[in-house]
């Protein structure tokens, strides 16, 4: 693997990993990073532009902020602790298996969602603080380790948009914000705190 200080890829220039392991030990600034295979272990605070994730992992214990748009088909995010803030929009497709481990997803802007299926491990969290549209029968689901959660802040959004089965959450939903369901069905059999509101425009069980 490569260790690595201060990494700067400019405007208009694109990091490409495809194996091996990157880490990253000083607050690095990345226009556009694409990573179909190998790691990157962010072990410092970085700035991405332009983010997509199709195989291999990305963690680290620092904190990468995803400001433009980001898209996710496939790999890990983790391991390390750290986590990962989206500020820009951030789409997560079909593709391959998608796993978050010992990590944490932020969402600050807005996700929507084509995929399946989500695995969480040993702590594994989505903080949503935006608003997070299921437009697929989405299970996000817990594996193994320590039980991850899913939050949902005040004032955020989670809702089902499409797809006509069943959604789904098998780990914790602490909701302080709103859930909606205009397709199809929500299901909720994980726990969790709900303190917020629910739209009931199908059904949620």
């Amino acid at each position: 693997g490569y260790e690595v200080g201060i990494l700067s890829v400019a405007s208009g220039n694109t990091l490409l990993l495809s194996g091996g392991v990157l880490t990253l030990e000083d607050a690095s600034c990345i226009d556009d990073l694409s990573i179909s295979g190998g790691s990157l272990v962010a072990n410092a605070d970085a700035q991405i532009g332009l983010l997509s994730l199709s195989a291999g992992a990305m963690g680290g214990s620092g904190v990468l902020t995803a400001g433009r748009e980001t898209t996710w088909s496939g790999g890990t995010l983790g391991t390390g602790g750290g986590r990962m803030i989206v500020a820009g929009p951030l789409r997560i497709i079909e593709g391959s298996q998608k796993s978050i481990r010992d990590y944490t997803l932020e969402n600050a802007a807005s996700v929507t969602v084509s995929a399946d299926q989500i695995d969480f491990y040993d702590g594994a969290r989505i903080d949503n603080a935006g608003v997070f549209d299921l437009q697929s029968d989405l299970f996000l689901t817990h594996v193994s380790g320590i039980t991850g959660v899913f939050t949902n802040a005040a004032g955020a959004t989670v809702h089902k948009t499409a797809g006509a089965g069943t959604a789904g959450f098998h780990l914790p939903l602490d909701n302080n914000g709103e859930v909606g369901v205009a397709a199809g069905t929500l299901a909720f059999d994980g726990g969790g705190n709900h303190t917020g509101g629910f739209t009931d425009r199908k059904s949620v069980v």
